[in-house]
């Protein structure tokens, strides 16, 4: 068996192989229509290949998705080759290539049922579970009250309390940044990053921080909420601001990737909230020295 990152050149016999193979661990089937933004070659990992004489027996996209952190996505397996040890040996090309890509530690979403894919991970793999993670959307969003003056945007001037916020938390959390379901840590370089480009919210305005969002709206149809957090009692705040936010935008609509905990309270807080899919992070940090892996 051969391990090989894909090209354009591989892009028809790749479209047949994802059009009749299972999914190991992903969130939807978007890669059978989205493959070929990873045959780029313009970023740092990519679509890779499983092979056997020519044919393709399993796929996988390897994601480095900020400095020292991979994810994966995009597992696909021939049908009739899941019993075999072809995934077992492709998870572990991938955790050596996520390391030569520089990445410490490699995330993967696991749908809640996925019995093999769990096994496999765990088991052979020695990925652990870190959260429960749930997508899903609010349909249309509520119309907001009035204007909270305990929440609103966060500005570069609040990056001491930003900082405290995290450490909160031991640091860093988990948010989906640019995908909902693509997990990566939430440190504060990064958060800042945000601060500056805009969609980050925050209760109340003053003191300490009890209630963080970070958000995105696509193409004014849809609000996206990547990261939400209330270590307090201000979430109806800082809800009420995002669906002013939203409304301001002409957005009605809203599309989450959270903490199952935080999508259990939006439910039960905001009515049309529906979870469309629940599944595990699951983590596996690799050794300093290759060898030890």
């Amino acid at each position: 068996m051969t391990f090989v990152r894909a090209t354009r050149e591989d892009s028809d016999r790749i479209r047949a192989f994802l059009q009749r193979a299972s999914t190991v661990a992903d969130v939807g089937d978007e890669l059978v229509d989205g493959f070929g933004q990873h045959l780029d070659g313009r970023s740092v990992g990519g679509l890779y290949l499983a092979t056997e004489d020519g044919t393709i027996l399993a796929t996988c996209v390897i994601t480095v998705v900020q400095a020292h952190e991979a994810y994966l996505s995009g597992i696909r397996v021939q049908p009739e080759r899941r019993d075999e040890n072809v995934t077992e040996e492709f998870g572990r090309f991938q955790l050596e290539e996520a390391g030569r890509l520089g990445a410490d530690v490699v995330r993967v979403l696991v749908h809640v049922d996925n019995a093999a894919a769990h096994q496999l991970l765990q088991e052979k793999l020695g990925f652990h579970v870190v959260d429960q993670w749930a997508v899903g959307e609010i349909n249309p969003i509520p119309t907001p009250g009035a204007p909270s003056r305990e929440a609103g945007p966060a500005w570069a001037v609040d990056r001491e309390r930003l900082a405290a916020f995290l450490a909160a938390q031991d640091g860093q959390g988990l948010w989906s940044g640019g995908r909902e379901a693509e997990v990566k840590s939430l440190v504060l370089a990064e958060l800042l990053k945000r601060v500056e480009a805009g969609g980050v919210a925050l209760s109340p305005n003053e003191g300490a921080i009890e209630a963080l969002a970070l958000t995105r709206v696509q193409a004014r149809e849809v609000l996206h909420i990547e990261y939400l957090r209330d270590l307090g009692h201000r979430l109806s705040a800082l809800l009420d601001h995002l669906w002013s936010e939203a409304r301001a935008w002409g957005t009605s609509r809203c599309r989450f990737g959270v903490s199952l905990g935080v999508a259990e309270r939006l439910r039960s807080m905001v009515p049309n909230t529906e979870i469309t899919w629940r599944g595990l992070v699951l983590e596996r940090r690799l050794p300093l020295n290759p060898s030890e892996g």
